[in-house]
């Protein structure tokens, strides 16, 4: 069994960033380090749900995939026993454990690593926010969670994952937006600097706010012109008439379904992946269960 500490091994596996070099040196004793690398059944490993990336890129995983199948899964992924039961959970590298799955891999190489659960979660939730794809939503809570849940100070956060204290402070503010923006949040149509504005206008209500949001998605309006439609209603000292918060829902959901079935419409239906068409027969009935939830108010 190859152990961790095995110069070699550590040269052939380019191993996920500091949160992993900091694990280990970890639990040693007598500078032996609790951990070692196996090959483990596929089936075997499991997603930590508590972590916090819940999206992927799906063309990203496909690309990986065919990467793995070419030159084989080069980074081990980091796990732990499950507690009282068989198999493992993920603690870093869920991403290459999905494209493994696609790329058929029978076994993967992996990093077993003895660690408590808060220590896990502490370092999964590290590993993830040091890089650079997470959407804004899931950094900004993931921020959050090592503020509320570690005790950690936004200096000490912005030192672990290596970002300027002030952009911490800008990207913690996202959570203070409402629930309706964050759930139907598409990162391919509003930036991070579009939620920093918007969670940064107090004086604007949630209900207006998601209205700006649906203006973003139907205008393509930029940064500037948000900024220039927020300050106006601050001068005019409110905002637009309130309006039915399942209104606002409605209007979001579909102009996000208006945008990826246009987006769509140029391709070949041929070439449509299987899971797009889901998608949008879902957006779509989320569409009518909505609109037939508003007509029931009326």
């Amino acid at each position: 069994m190859a152990k961790l500490s095995d110069k070699n091994v550590l040269e052939k596996y380019s191993l996920v960033g500091d949160a992993v070099e900091d694990i280990m040196l970890e639990g040693s004793t007598g500078g032996a380090p609790k951990t070692h690398i196996v090959s483990v059944g596929i089936n075997m490993i499991e997603a930590d749900p508590s972590q916090p990336r819940k999206t992927f890129d799906q063309k990203a995983l496909k690309e990986l995939a065919e990467s793995i199948k070419s030159d084989g899964l080069l980074q081990p992924i980091l796990v732990r026993v499950k507690p009282q039961d068989d198999g493992y959970l993920i603690i870093a590298g869920e991403r290459r454990h999905r494209a493994s799955i696609l790329a058929g891999l029978e076994s993967v190489p992996c990093i077993v690593k003895d660690i408590s659960d808060e220590d896990a979660f502490k370092l999964s939730l590290i590993e993830n926010l040091q890089r650079e794809d997470l959407n804004a939503i899931e950094e900004a809570e993931g921020y959050k969670r090592l503020k509320d849940e570690f005790g950690m100070t936004q200096e000490e956060i912005a030192n672990t994952i290596k970002k300027t204290q002030s952009m911490v402070a800008k990207i913690m503010t996202i959570n203070r937006l409402p629930e309706v923006i964050k759930e139907k949040y598409d990162p391919g149509h509003i930036s991070r600097k579009h939620l920093i504005e918007l969670a940064k206008a107090d004086h604007v209500s949630d209900e207006d706010k998601a209205l700006l949001v649906a203006d973003i998605y139907k205008d393509k309006l930029t940064v500037t012109q948000l900024i220039d439609k927020i300050n106006k209603m601050k001068e005019q000292g409110r905002g637009r008439p309130k309006k039915d918060p399942v209104y606002v829902v409605l209007r979001m959901k579909t102009v996000s379904y208006i945008k990826s079935l246009a987006k769509l419409s140029a391709v070949d239906p041929k070439k449509i992946p299987v899971d797009e068409k889901v998608k949008l027969k879902n957006e779509l009935n989320e569409i009518v269960q909505t609109a037939t939830s508003l007509i029931e108010r009326l």
